[in-house]
């Protein structure tokens, strides 16, 4: 059986990664942990990227938008964040796919900006994919879409306004909210991260010997103290002995 053909989007370099993955990164509980990724493909179409976390024995992933962080300079690095809001294991993995429509919204953009006026054909191609977000869209996005697409199809109304109405950032955001992923592509395996409870950040810790103190309770009637002069952590040292030679006390 032939090989598919390799996916023409590339995701590469992610971060935060220990070892490129070998080993879980590092975060407490309640952290907005902040990702980034290389996100590329070949030609001039237009990208839509994802960041993708799940706590451990979760099914569904949370999905949260990636945003272009240096493309002011034709840079391929992508950057997001997704909030960590329990302690334990957590994965997480980059998504991308191609933007069909802001495809096409950035051709259109771009001949209006060289003064390009009849733009029926460029148009019509538009129609194309207004109805095909129509069958996918509910609710208010889908009144938006069928809206631009009377205003695109009615002969009567003066192709300015056409280009005005396709070019709308509210239509961009419904489209957007319900196109279809063409090309996705999906970074694997996913990255992994530890999560654990604030104190880990930082914590002074008072080291005890519970056998000076006469033992558990001993130590129990210092704890007051010990909070009360800022300690977070009370460190007790093995209580039973250690070893064969030079044993003290009984286990």
């Amino acid at each position: 059986m032939p090989k598919p053909p390799p996916s023409r989007i590339h995701l590469q370099y992610p971060q935060p990664a220990v070892d490129g993955g070998a080993f879980p990164a590092k975060r407490t509980a309640g952290d907005l942990v902040e990702v980034t990724c290389d996100v590329f493909r070949d030609g001039h179409e237009k990208l839509r990227a994802v960041v993708l976390s799940r706590c451990a024995g979760a099914r569904k992933w949370s999905e949260h938008e990636l945003h272009p962080l240096d493309a002011h300079h034709n840079g391929v690095r992508w950057g997001g964040s997704f909030v960590v809001d329990r302690i334990g294991g957590w994965e997480f993995t980059f998504a991308a796919w191609t933007d069909e429509f802001a495809t096409w919204r950035d051709e259109l953009a771009r001949k209006l900006a060289a003064g390009q006026q009849e733009l029926a054909g460029e148009l019509s191609e538009g129609v194309v994919l207004l109805r095909d977000a129509a069958e996918r869209a509910k609710g208010p996005d889908r009144k938006l879409i069928e809206h631009a697409l009377r205003v695109l199809e009615d002969a009567e109304i003066l192709e300015a306004a056409k280009h005005d109405a396709a070019m709308g950032q509210e239509l961009l955001a419904a489209v957007e909210r319900s196109a279809e992923r063409h090309g996705l592509a999906q970074l694997q395996p996913p990255l992994r991260l530890e999560v654990d409870r604030p104190l880990a950040r930082f914590g002074s810790w008072y080291e005890v010997f519970p056998r000076s103190w006469g033992g558990i309770k001993g130590v129990e009637t210092q704890v007051p103290a010990l909070a009360e002069m800022g300690f977070d952590v009370v460190y007790m040292t093995p209580i039973h002995p250690i070893g064969r030679t030079n044993r003290k006390g009984r286990n």
